[in-house]
């Protein structure tokens, strides 16, 4: 799974030089801190791959990553994407995936991602303190955009 170290460290590069970039130009401040694209969908979807399975610390690790996942969700760059938009920029995420990352990634967001993000947003006691216990913190009024998370879902979900 490691064979790809610089093509899979391409879009961390990218981000933080953008984020570098965002820094340095005063008139970037008023952006998005992290649009959703295609770089950082897939820097998530690594993250994906690599959530250990049956481990002790799974669940904390699913609801840090759920988290950010139901943040990207919030940001107004999201909520200006339509359904073609987020299949174009999850299929040209997961296409940098090798076939087995692909596969894990996709067992994961599944089976974890997808139940935990669905708790959260129903207000599931048990998600919400395993949030917290990450040291998580979400906006009480509204974790998350339920909308932008199920086109998201869908979109992810498409590329079985």
């Amino acid at each position: 799974m490691r064979k790809n170290v610089w093509t899979r460290g391409l879009p961390l590069l990218m981000v933080c030089v953008l984020g570098v970039s965002a820094a340095v130009l005063p008139a970037a401040q008023a952006a998005p801190a992290r649009p959703l694209t295609a770089s950082v969908f897939l820097l998530l979807a690594q993250e994906t791959v690599e959530l250990p399975i049956g481990s002790a610390g799974v669940m904390l690790r699913t609801a840090a990553l759920s988290a950010d996942l139901l943040r990207l969700c919030e940001q107004d760059s999201f909520g200006q994407k339509d359904e073609s938009d987020l299949l174009r920029l999850t299929e040209t995420a997961l296409d940098s995936l090798t076939d087995e990352e692909k596969d894990l990634f996709m067992y994961n967001f599944e089976k974890q991602i997808v139940p935990f993000c669905d708790g959260v947003l129903a207000g599931d006691p048990v998600c919400l303190d395993y949030l917290s216990d990450a040291g998580v913190a979400l906006a009480d009024e509204a974790p998350g955009d339920r909308e932008c998370w199920e086109l998201l879902k869908e979109a992810v979900l498409s590329q079985k």
